[in-house]
């Protein structure tokens, strides 16, 4: 039993250590670091100055999202922080992944991103197409 435990274990290191290798992974932290209390005092600033406009309430801190990487989030203080929402699955691949910013530069995609149309509403050519290219070959509609 003890050996089924340890071998289990080194597959388990092993697995981690291979993901390490990958590009964004190796840039991660290494895990979680607390520097203040949640929220700190920069996010207790930049909240005090959200009250202008907003109900702040229901923000827990100010996220530094230039700072943040992968699978980590990173607060205005500088705290650490796993994300296990990832922004409540609206980054699946993480914070200031490659790929996806690779695509924000890309200069096909600027209207897109910047005009933000109702798509469902009014379409562009341009996103009926890429939902051609990159969405129907991966997905099943029975219509």
């Amino acid at each position: 039993m003890k050996a089924s435990r340890l071998l289990h274990l080194r597959c388990l290191l092993q697995t981690r250590s291979q993901c390490r290798g990958n590009s964004i992974l190796a840039q991660e932290p290494s895990g979680p670091k607390m520097k203040t209390e949640i929220p700190g005092p920069k996010s207790q600033q930049f909240m005090k100055e959200l009250e202008k406009t907003q109900n702040p309430l229901s923000t827990i801190f100010v996220l530094d999202v230039d700072k943040s990487i992968g699978n980590y989030a990173v607060d205005t203080d500088g705290n650490i922080m796993l994300d296990v929402y990832e922004q409540i699955a609206s980054l699946p691949l993480g914070y200031n992944h490659p790929a996806i910013q690779k695509v924000f530069q890309d200069s096909n995609n600027l209207s897109q991103l910047v005009n933000r149309p109702a798509l469902g509403v009014h379409p562009t050519p341009q996103f009926i197409k890429q939902i051609d290219q990159t969405l129907l070959p991966v997905i099943f509609i029975s219509i």
